[in-house]
């Protein structure tokens, strides 16, 4: 799962980036929580288009995470 995240991430893949965000967001899935590195992959996949991304971002804002 990793390196299929990896592989998309590199092709500028906006999903990939909000996806993996959310798997570092809540340390799911094997990851280990890391909100900074979410925040990261969440802006990057906003500045190319997803809107998602941010809506997770004002969250993290707003909830002090």
């Amino acid at each position: 799962m990793v390196n299929r995240y990896k592989i998309r991430i590199e092709a500028g893949d906006p999903m990939a980036m909000y996806n993996l965000g959310c798997e570092y967001y809540q340390g799911d899935n094997g990851f280990t929580q890391d909100r900074s590195k979410a925040i990261e992959l969440w802006h990057r996949a906003g500045e190319l288009g997803n809107a998602e991304a941010y809506g997770n971002i004002g969250y993290a804002y707003e909830n002090g995470t």
